[in-house]
C-alpha cells in the first residue's frame, strides 16, 4: 500500500539517494532514475509517495515511487508533478 509522506534527503550518490521520513525517522530508498529526474541535493524537502521495501526492509523500510519538492511549510516548489 502506498503512503504519502514528507521527507528530507540525507544522502545523494552518483545514482540512488536516501531520505528520512519526517514523521517516523525511517529511511527511504530513492532509485537512481527518480533521484536523477528530481535533481536531488542533500537536505531537499519532498512530499513523496512511498511503498514498503521488499528487498532491504530492515535498514531501509521504504522505497520512493514519486515525489514533488516542497518548502519547509509543505508548499510545492514546482509547477507540475515530478517523477
Amino acid at each position: 500500500m502506498a503512503t504519502r509522506v514528507h521527507c528530507i534527503i540525507t544522502n545523494v550518490t552518483d545514482g540512488a539517494a536516501f531520505a528520512v521520513r519526517e514523521d517516523t525517522d525511517e529511511n527511504i530508498y530513492i532509485p537512481a532514475k527518480l533521484s536523477e529526474h528530481l535533481d536531488l541535493d542533500d537536505m531537499d524537502r519532498l512530499l513523496a509517495v512511498v511503498v514498503k521495501n521488499k528487498v532491504e526492509k530492515e535498514n531501509t523500510p521504504w522505497v520512493m515511487i514519486r515525489a514533488r519538492h516542497v518548502d519547509g511549510e509543505g508548499n510545492f516548489l514546482d509547477t507540475e508533478e515530478l517523477g
